[in-house]
């Protein structure tokens, strides 16, 4: 099973929740947070925040491509997920 695959079973098992949200200056960005209450795997107060639509897809793709991945990184604090397109744990 991809990554890709992956994110959208997690997006169809409602472990994410995809909301617009004005950034301030007029743009909208796309937002996916865990639903209130999340009890699984990984920070419950997680947000992940992208331009757009396919932007979302290939960021959702990374985190659950990584999260199968065990391999720790060069720093050796555990995995990184960078945004695409916006800020990540704000």
């Amino acid at each position: 099973m991809s990554g890709l695959d992956r994110a959208l079973e997690a997006l169809i098992a409602g472990q994410w929740i995809l909301t617009l949200e004005d950034d301030g200056n007029g743009n909208e960005k796309i937002v996916a947070r865990r639903p209130v209450g999340w009890t699984g795997p990984g920070d419950p107060y997680e947000r992940l925040v992208a331009d757009d639509h396919a932007a979302m897809r290939r960021l959702l793709t990374r985190h659950h491509t990584a999260e199968q991945d065990t391999t720790p990184t060069m720093r050796g604090i555990g995995r990184e997920f960078p945004t695409l397109g916006g800020v990540m744990g704000e």
